[in-house]
């Protein structure tokens, strides 16, 4: 496989020691479900991730979307999922499932990822820190996501017939 500039694929890159550690010191992870040179496959319904998970996928187009994706669903069951990815702002993930449920820090700068070439090698693209933060119970907040129920005062909401809160319409579609 190529990347678009003709290159060969390499997703063997790790995290920066200094950049991990001091994420490490503020989540207290205790689970990575793709480490460099893993011998399991994180993506695995048998694999059973932690409380508060760390995820620096591969970046092919493949499986970084699949990690996306269950991060969020482990974010829904409870946990705290930390991932570093490209900051890709145009996806429809962004748009549905980061931008409206996660706190997202944007990095200054190019990280120089650790891997098995071309040591500290900056990355191609711009990278961000998505946090889908542990937070329970949760209530559809009217400007888009899930909060804590106890974080929108009821007369905030709008009620649908389901009784579900609904976000109020905006015309030119931003929330």
């Amino acid at each position: 496989m190529k990347n678009r500039d003709g290159s060969e694929v390499n997703d063997h890159w790790a995290t920066p020691p200094a950049l991990y550690e001091k994420l490490n010191a503020e989540f207290n992870f205790d689970f990575d479900p793709c480490p460099l040179r893993s011998t399991f496959d994180g993506l695995s319904p048998t694999v059973k991730w932690g409380k508060s998970n760390f995820i620096n996928p591969p970046y092919n187009a493949k499986d970084k979307p699949r990690f996306i994706n269950r991060a969020f669903d482990e974010w829904q069951g409870g946990a705290t999922c930390v991932l570093l990815i490209p900051a890709a702002v145009s996806t429809r993930q962004f748009h549905d499932l980061i931008y409206p449920n996660a706190e997202i820090r944007f990095l200054r700068g190019r990280v120089a990822f650790v891997g098995e070439s071309r040591e500290g090698a900056k990355g191609k693209h711009d990278s961000m820190v998505v946090i889908f933060r542990a937070r329970a119970p949760f209530t559809l907040n009217p400007l888009g996501g899930y909060v804590p129920s106890t974080a929108i005062p009821a007369a905030q909401t709008q009620e649908t017939k389901e009784g579900k809160a609904a976000a109020p319409s905006t015309k030119d579609g931003i929330r």
